[in-house]
């Protein structure tokens, strides 16, 4: 079937699998959701933390660790042991034994009521409001992360109607020493709580992470987490042999937000409200490919007693392990995203982080001097809209080949509307996606600036399209693709299409007038504190370090409790962005070919491609603040204005596909697309994407399947192979169905499965 844009209608069935919170906690908690939903946060809810530090990072007590006795997951859950009255009691007494506990003891626990400390004493956990993304999947085994405060509870999910039974495991880590001395930035009286979760590989083994609201950055291997539960399993009721352990846990100096993961590099970054990304390099037995330095290189002395390239050269050997802080300077804001960026071999070489200003950032990792690149936000800059909070590196193997630009864009080439001169605005391809909730001309007119979509769709929709696939306005370019690599590569080098000039201080990474190399001003120049050199390069173990690449200093650990010796105001003077089209030109060409900026804001996303002879694409109002039945009261919070953020993002390389969630409560799915070449009014661009979905369909906000009250996380994973034992997913068959999880504020559980269909097919199938 063929839409009125011109390309393959996606097919998407009617079943949307539901749990509401009454049937995972049983029928009586629903006077206490509303309760809790309607009212501010009171000091009920909060948990005198001062019990949970974690003086030792790798000293992780047993009580960390909440044990689940299978066995209870027999119990009938429409009667009186539903998992509201029985599966949250206190969190140490949670469906198990703690250490030294005996049956008896167990069931006496039981019987009795929670303290208020504990949170759970209406049947439900409380969740944090304000945050990122609260949940995630695994993509190796079946369990499902959810972050409810200071906790993760660990799920095995299943199938409708019980897509999350009693949780298998509750996590509890502790605080670090520094967390101590941080303040919460959404919430003071209760600093740790968990902002944001993300699964993702380092090595040969998958994480999950956790950033927390004082700072804190913590991560499990999750095969850990899996053996401790079906070791539990099996053991019955006796205490399983190991509990996960935390295999890192840290502080960036303030609300942590951002969080990425690089299996190659084995790197985990993290943006922070310092306005500053810190990666957590670990060391490795094998060293990467690095530069050898000159016997006379001519670069300063820095703190560690060697010159900026030795230095340079040590950092990047990964014989330590390394937390290398990058800074935005005085034009960054707070890090909600942040988004590796690769190398042509695979490896990271920058950290892109997106800022609440909505400008994209990239920060080199390994070299010493080097200024951050700076990227702004798209047009519109009076508008308040323009926040950013999302950013995603995509290579080309994550487009999905097409054929016409309708296709590619979701809509006729006659409306898409040209911005600046190399923007192309594809927002009137909302109108053409199938089973959308809003009055589309509605939102236009009410969130428009300067372009009338809707008066541009009505004159587009009058005019006859031409055949899918020939060679019109919305078919491929007639150039041919011998003369395209050539051709683009010499426009890239003239600088054509660059984008707007950079309107901060910036600086240049060439030579200035004098001869000197600019690349060394920001170096420190001051005398070395104490501690401060690097004396144990030649013995055989080292020990972990701090440095910040750009000033070359190498603090000493005790001086990090002061963060002003850090990154003070002095300091801050030295950073001069580099503009984004000044630095893509020192990059290797295959890189720049390669790579594209995905980033979100409030409603809306863009694409950048680093190559900047290619145009970008903006798709505009697409995550709306959406209620279908005009009510006249709202949850605590929920509204327009603090509702209204994209601040949740899934890239899914598989199904070509992109996942973005917003807390006021809809997702949209983004097929990522591309072809040899396209041509649009003499704007020439290869990569762009459509919105195939918004989630949830116009017929389940009618049906009341959506809750009213914020999104709190997005998760997606392969389903459960048919041979699949276990914990294992181990998916089958050229076509991998995946999941999608929509979790609600009010525990409410929304599922849909995905797939993408065969070659000869371009449907994106939703279950």
């Amino acid at each position: 079937m063929v839409s009125e844009a011109g390309h393959d209608e996606i097919w998407i069935s009617k079943a949307c699998h539901v749990q509401t919170a009454e049937q995972r906690f049983g029928s009586h908690v629903r006077e206490a959701i509303n309760a809790y939903l309607t009212e501010p946060p009171s000091s009920s809810e909060f948990d005198d933390a001062d019990d949970d530090d974690d003086d030792d990072d790798d000293d992780f007590s047993d009580s960390d660790v909440d044990f689940w006795d299978p066995t209870t997951d027999a119990f009938d859950l429409d009667g009186d042991l539903a998992a509201g009255n029985l599966g949250y009691l206190t969190v140490e007494a949670n469906f198990g034994f703690l250490l030294g506990t005996t049956l008896t003891d167990w069931v006496t626990m039981a019987s009795q009521p929670s303290p208020p400390a504990a949170r759970e004493d209406a049947g439900f956990p409380r969740i944090a409001r304000y945050r990122c993304n609260l949940t995630a999947l695994s993509q190796r085994f079946d369990l499902y992360f959810a972050a409810y405060q200071d906790k993760i509870y660990v799920y095995r999910p299943q199938r409708a109607p019980r897509i999350l039974p009693p949780p298998c495991l509750v996590l509890h880590p502790g605080r670090t020493r520094a967390a101590k001395f941080t303040p919460g930035h959404v919430d003071p009286r209760f600093a740790h709580q968990i902002n944001n979760v993300v699964v993702g590989d380092l090595g040969n083994l998958e994480i999950v992470a956790f950033a927390y609201d004082d700072g804190d950055v913590a991560a499990y291997y999750i095969h850990t987490i899996a053996r401790h539960i079906s070791e539990s399993t099996m053991s019955g009721l006796r205490r399983p042999a190991l509990a996960p352990k935390l295999m890192f846990h840290d502080n960036v100096g303030l609300s942590a937000w951002g969080l990425a993961i690089h299996p190659q590099s084995r790197l985990i970054a993290v943006g922070s409200n310092k306005h500053e990304v810190t990666v957590f390099a670990f060391a490795l037995s094998r060293a990467p490919p690095t530069a050898v330095v000159p016997e006379s290189d001519g670069s300063p002395m820095v703190w560690s007693g060697q010159t900026a390239l030795e230095l340079q050269r040590h950092l990047q050997s990964r014989s330590r392990t390394w937390k290398i802080i990058l800074p935005l300077g005085t034009n960054g804001g707070n890090i909600p995203s942040v988004s590796f960026v690769n190398d042509d071999r695979g490896e990271a070489e920058k950290v892109a982080a997106q800022d609440i200003f909505g400008n994209t950032w990239m920060l080199d990792i390994w070299k010493i001097g080097v200024q951050p690149t700076f990227c702004q936000h798209m047009s519109e800059r009076s508008s308040a809209r323009y926040k950013g909070w999302g950013v995603l590196m995509l290579p080309s193997s994550s487009f999905k080949l097409t054929k016409s630009i309708p296709e590619a864009l979701g809509l006729p080439s006659r409306e898409i509307l040209q911005m600046q001169r190399t923007t192309l605005d594809i927002t009137c391809g909302l109108f053409y996606i199938k089973g959308l909730a809003v009055d589309v001309a509605n939102v236009l007119r009410n969130h428009s600036f300067g372009h009338d979509y809707v008066a541009t769709h009505n004159q587009g929709s009058d005019k006859p399209s031409p055949p899918v696939g020939s060679y019109g306005e919305d078919s491929d370019s007639n150039l041919g693709p011998e003369d395209d690599d050539e051709e683009w590569e010499d426009d890239m080098e003239m600088g054509a299409g660059t984008t707007d000039p950079v309107k901060i201080e910036t600086s240049s990474t060439h030579q200035d007038s004098t001869g000197e190399n600019s690349r060394w001003a920001a170096i420190t120049k001051t005398r070395a504190p104490d501690q401060a050199a690097i004396t144990d390069i030649s013995e055989d173990w080292h020990v972990r370090r701090t440095i910040l690449p750009l000033f070359g200093e190498t603090p000493p650990p005790d001086e990090l409790d002061a963060p002003a010796f850090v990154y003070g105001k002095e300091k801050k003077k030295r950073v001069k962005p580099v503009a984004f089209q000044d630095a893509v030109l020192e990059m290797p060409k295959s890189v720049v070919k390669d790579l594209c900026i995905f980033r979100s804001n409030l409603t809306d996303f863009e694409l950048i491609p680093l190559d900047n002879s290619s145009a970008s694409v903006c798709y505009k109002h697409v995550v709306t603040f959406h209620d279908h039945f005009n009510r006249t009261s709202a949850p605590f919070g929920f509204n327009k204005s603090s509702s209204e953020r994209v601040n949740m993002l899934l890239h899914v390389p598989e199904l070509h596909l992109v996942v973005a969630g917003s807390p006021c409560g809809r997702v949209a799915l983004i097929t990522l697309t591309k072809a040899q070449k396209w041509v649009h009014k003499d704007i020439r661009f290869r990569r762009g994407f459509r919105i195939d979905r918004v989630l949830p369909r116009k017929e389940e906000e009618e049906k009341r399947i959506r809750p009213w009250c914020e999104l709190i996380g997005i998760a997606m994973s392969p389903v459960p192979g048919a041979r699949a034992r276990g914990l294992d997913l181990h998916p089958q068959g050229p076509i991998v169905t995946y999941r999608l999880v929509l979790h609600y504020l009010d525990h409410t559980i929304l599922t849909y499965e995905i797939e993408r269909s065969r070659k000869d097919q371009e449907e994106l199938i939703v279950y």
